[in-house]
């Protein structure tokens, strides 16, 4: 097959389904990754039990709907087997995965508020099985099929809590459940570009910063999250597109760290949607940096 192939993980609802549809109307055949087959099935933990909105069903059927090519992959990140079939499926259906994203997370009003001590260490573990070994799982069972077609881009979404301190002592804003696994995630891009970059292999670390997705709209009032801080979908979604899409010599040196509302408007990709969107510190984000500056192997 000739069509590019993406495969986004979480394309149920949220930035992963905004990312899917922006894939998609780049001509990508978007492989959507999930767990939520059909609408009603994923229940809300900000909402006592109130089923959360979309479905990997819901998904396939909006991409068709604007003229894309669409299929769906069920997998439970919390079980590496599902993980490497749900993959092993894809490539005998498509026989590429060009594009890679990994988006789903494991993130709960616990994770939001408890402190350290009240957080079990199940729940540690398995919120670093979904949001870290999960991913890197998928990440090991396409590789292969990346470098043997001569490249593909792998972009995983990470958090800028895990490199900048919480918010004095209080409740609200992340944990250390979060950024722990948010920390592990954001360092794979700099790896895959130091072992296989010289091969092709393009890897991005993308911050989506704070996005309205359903979730965070229900958390606000629970939480105390001031509405005004919130992107929209489309933003982190144009920055991954450009990032799946773009011609090498336009990208950021390989391996970078993104922060996606900035990038997404300095690079004309998005219209600002409040005031104020700047660019990051260089200072600030020089130790997430690649020492290299640029193409394939930068």
């Amino acid at each position: 097959m000739t069509q590019r192939t993406a495969l986004v993980t979480g394309g149920t609802r949220g930035i992963g389904k905004a990312i899917c549809l922006e894939l998609a109307r780049d001509d990508f055949h978007v492989v959507i990754g999930g767990r939520t087959v059909s609408a009603g099935e994923s229940i809300d933990s900000f909402s006592d039990g109130e089923p959360l909105p979309g479905s990997l069903e819901q998904t396939r059927a909006e991409i068709e709907a604007i003229g894309g090519s669409a299929s769906f992959a069920v997998m439970d990140l919390l079980d590496n087997a599902s993980v490497e079939s749900a993959a092993d499926r894809v490539l005998a259906d498509r026989g590429r995965i060009d594009v890679l994203v990994n988006n789903a997370i494991m993130s709960t009003a616990q994770s939001s508020t408890l402190f350290t001590l009240d957080y079990s260490m199940e729940m540690f573990q398995r919120e670093m099985q979904v949001n870290f070994f999960g991913a890197l799982a998928l990440i090991k069972r396409v590789l292969p099929n990346m470098l043997e077609l001569g490249g593909g881009r792998v972009i995983n979404m990470s958090a800028r809590s895990f490199y900048s301190n919480l918010p004095a002592p209080g409740r609200g804003g992340p944990r250390l459940s979060y950024t722990e696994n948010k920390a592990a995630i954001s360092r794979v891009a700099g790896s895959l570009r130091a072992e296989y970059g010289r091969e092709g292999i393009l890897a991005f670390d993308v911050d989506p910063g704070p996005c309205l997705t359903e979730k965070a709209d229900r958390a606000m009032s629970a939480l105390g999250y001031d509405p005004a801080i919130f992107a929209p979908l489309s933003a982190p979604a144009s920055v991954v597109r450009f990032l799946a899409s773009a011609p090498v010599e336009q990208l950021p040196a390989n391996g970078s760290h993104v922060m996606a509302q900035e990038f997404s408007v300095n690079r004309g990709l998005h219209q600002p949607w409040r005031e104020g969107i700047e660019a990051p510190s260089r200072v600030e984000l020089a130790q997430f940096l690649p020492v290299a500056t640029g193409g394939v192997d930068g």
